[in-house]
């Protein structure tokens, strides 16, 4: 980190990101919930965060399923959106909601379908706590979406370690979120097949990169480089969908930087909905 970008930082030009935050904090021996604070919860939204822990608290106490549990893919993918468009007041508005009736119906049913929603939904909730710095929220909620994905699809594994690689780098624990990825790559390229393989070693090859980069390991770097370049080519047609913008469009961008340009924001229920027969 050089004091160049300090100084951009410092005046408003660049943004501080997550990572950059942590690897601050881990210079300076603080947690980074030291260094940035917890962002306070506007009154009007007191009663949607309560709600939400709610319904994090009772993901192994079933209650009534939804009356419309087809309703919720869609559901899922309007939250998405406004997770897409940084709308964080739409998301924690909807989330709790969305959130027990995912759980609900998934307990009712006990289908990986319904689980890999309730994962899903989890993953909604590691990105508003992250950015948020709710850090207590974001780890219990990648632990709940790793209890999900037990019982869910594969790709929701797939996810889950990418958010739980996610929460490390939040931490400054670097090579522990590495060590995370690493495992999940292993698993990714014996369980998953068709577009979901490409689609989570591409988000874990994404997340190595940027844990590598924190690291100074630059030979890490270039094989989560390298990995999700190969990933890349995997996809002869433009792909696009929240989760997507990949294919003959970019790859002037791609060669330029040798570096896929992937938005990771969908659900893989989202993509199972918009790629019928994905594996």
């Amino acid at each position: 980190m050089s004091v160049p970008l300090l100084s951009k930082i410092e005046v408003g030009d660049r943004a501080l990101t997550q990572g950059i935050a942590a690897a601050l904090a881990q210079a300076m021996g603080l947690t980074l919930d030291e260094l940035l604070g917890t962002a306070p919860v506007e009154r009007a939204e007191e009663k949607s965060l309560a709600a939400l822990n709610y319904a994090i608290r009772r993901f192994d106490i079933p209650d009534t399923p939804p009356s419309h549990p087809e309703d919720l893919p869609r559901e899922l993918a309007e939250l998405n959106e406004h997770r897409y468009r940084t709308e964080f007041s739409a998301v924690l508005q909807k989330l709790p909601g969305v959130l027990a009736d995912a759980t609900n119906c998934a307990h009712a049913t006990q289908s990986p379908d319904a689980w890999t929603r309730v994962a899903d939904a989890y993953s909604v909730v590691y990105w508003l706590a992250a950015r948020h710095r709710w850090m207590h929220l974001a780890e219990l909620a990648v632990m709940k979406q790793r209890l999900a994905a037990e019982r869910a699809h594969p790709i929701a594994a797939t996810v889950a370690a990418r958010d739980e690689a996610g929460a490390f780098l939040n931490s400054g624990d670097f090579a522990g979120g590495l060590a995370i990825v690493d495992r999940a790559v292993v698993e990714a390229e014996t369980t998953l097949r068709g577009r979901d393989r490409a689609y989570g070693l591409g988000i874990l090859h994404l997340r190595g990169l940027t844990l590598a980069g924190r690291l100074k390991e630059k030979a890490t770097a270039e094989r989560h480089i390298e990995a999700a370049w190969q990933v890349a080519e995997e996809f002869p047609e433009d792909i696009e969908d929240q989760a997507f913008t990949l294919g003959p469009r970019t790859r002037p961008y791609m060669s330029s930087r040798r570096l896929p340009t992937w938005r990771t924001t969908a659900s893989p229920s989202t993509r199972r909905t918009t790629w019928s027969g994905v594996g």
